[in-house]
């Protein structure tokens, strides 16, 4: 190692970085991506190198509010726990953001429940009025 230079787990903490925000910042990704990027940018803290906070980070460098980076972050986390157990998602941020309001416990079951109803009902899974989401296993909340 050169002395003064970086080490090891320095170089790829900005290799990672660089990608990860070369993903949000171009808008190359899907929903799900970015907010799983910026998750990983705010829990290891990647942005303080440039930036002394994560809100400084995402509005400074794209130009995005605190609240709805967390809200990418949260609908990017329910639709990827979803996907993983019934290879379905939702499509949308919007239909995720709904997702995430349902605990977590119940986000599969919920999620299955309203793809069914929708197929069986010949409609497009919709996010549907805001405040809908938790009457969505009653009334399948989310179909049009």
């Amino acid at each position: 190692m050169v002395e003064g230079g970086p080490v090891a787990g320095e170089v790829l903490v900005a290799v990672r970085f660089g990608r990860t925000g070369f993903h949000v910042s171009k808008g190359l990704a899907t929903f799900v991506e970015v907010g799983l990027a910026l998750k990983e940018i705010r829990d290891r803290r990647l942005y303080r190198e440039e930036y002394s906070t994560f809100e400084a980070y995402v509005d400074k460098r794209h130009g995005l509010k605190r609240t709805y980076a967390h809200y990418l972050i949260e609908s990017a986390a329910a639709a990827d726990q979803v996907f993983t157990v019934v290879n379905s998602a939702p499509n949308t941020e919007r239909q995720a953001r709904e997702l995430a309001r349902v605990p977590e416990e119940d986000r599969v079951e919920v999620w299955q429940e309203v793809v069914e109803q929708a197929e069986v009902q010949g409609v497009p899974v919709t996010a549907g009025p805001p405040g809908r989401q938790g009457r969505a296993r009653s009334n399948g909340g989310w179909c049009a």
